[in-house]
């Protein structure tokens, strides 16, 4: 590559991470997770993994824990599906991926109080838990109880798994800087929809996106 492809690219790098920061900042994300496998993994297998997981999820939210649950239904509200900015990092090394959540119905409906209540609740149930110590990497055996719903799926999935979660309200700017760091440097990284990580017998019929 001569310089001048090479700068074109590092320009074209920094134009997408710049509108990345945008999209995100503006859709108010609430929550940061991180799902770390602690080891190399193909990103199609990775990818599987966190489909998987987020459509385990979506089941139980939507009054279809039993498995197997194959499909969510077609005429299902997809704004009340898991909303999310995803990406994946360290395929080679620890892949794992970061995920920046945020409520389609909230940022509809910013002066809803109600809403406001329920969102905050469903994210303390199924990504934050009720005082789990995450900076301490061995303390889910001890706090089972306190996890949240999508921590214990991962950790079902993929054994020796990492996660990680924490409100965004404080320093949401640091956030998103921090999960979109390599995308300056790596062409073949870049940010994914939630909908995107949905099977073909998960689709519904609309878009969540904002």
């Amino acid at each position: 590559m001569n310089y001048s492809d090479f700068r074109r690219e590092r320009l074209n790098r920094i134009k997408t991470v710049d509108v990345w920061r945008r999209t995100i900042i503006n859709a108010h994300p609430l929550v940061m997770v991180t799902l770390g496998t602690n080891k190399p993994m193909r990103e199609d297998n990775l990818k599987r993994h966190v489909s998987r997981v987020l459509f385990d999820l979506d089941c139980k939210r939507l009054g279809q824990p039993e498995r197997p649950c194959r499909r969510i239904k077609p005429n299902s509200n997809p704004s009340t599906r898991t909303a999310a900015f995803i990406i994946a990092e360290k395929i080679d090394t620890n892949a794992h991926v970061h995920i920046m959540i945020y409520s389609p119905l909230l940022n509809r409906n910013p002066d809803s109080q109600l809403i406001n209540r329920i969102q905050r609740t469903r994210i303390l149930d199924d990504f934050i838990g009720y005082g789990r110590t995450y900076d301490n990497r061995s303390s889910y055996q001890d706090e089972r109880e306190s996890a949240p719903y999508l921590e214990t799926l991962w950790r079902n999935l993929v054994p020796g798994a990492h996660y990680h979660a924490r409100w965004t309200d404080h320093n949401l700017l640091d956030g998103v800087d921090y999960i979109l760091k390599e995308l300056k440097f790596n062409p073949d990284r870049d940010v994914s929809l939630s909908q995107e990580y949905w099977s073909k017998g998960q689709q519904t019929n609309a878009s969540p996106f904002l």
